[in-house]
């Protein structure tokens, strides 16, 4: 999956609850086209990313397929300024951070 994207033009990522934030993260760091998420605004990783992607309901096809048409005509430009938005966004808070305050919460 890592190759798929590095090559990626358009990531979707449409949980229906919350999950596949890694994808949404991971997809950005590795990518080399510059790539555009589309992310469902039910995913946790939504409330971090928000200002870097194009967001969508989930639940709602047809804003999802115009939200990938619009992700697929950006241009350059601002594909490359999306696309080192959510880089940034998404290497604000590393694996080892996010453990910290997963186990604070648990009490451990």
């Amino acid at each position: 999956s890592l190759a798929a994207y590095r090559r990626a033009d358009v990531v979707v990522v449409n949980a229906i609850s919350d999950g596949l934030n890694l994808v949404a993260k991971e997809s950005a760091l590795v990518n080399e086209h510059d790539s555009v998420l589309v992310l469902s605004t039910e995913t946790g990783a939504h409330a971090e990313l928000a200002d870097a992607c194009v967001a969508v309901d989930p639940y709602d096809v047809d804003a999802t397929s115009h939200a990938i048409e619009h992700a697929l005509g950006l241009d350059g430009d601002a594909r490359r300024s999306q696309a080192a938005l959510l880089r940034r966004l998404a290497a604000a808070h590393p694996p080892a951070e996010w453990l910290a305050a997963q186990l604070a919460a648990a009490g451990a």
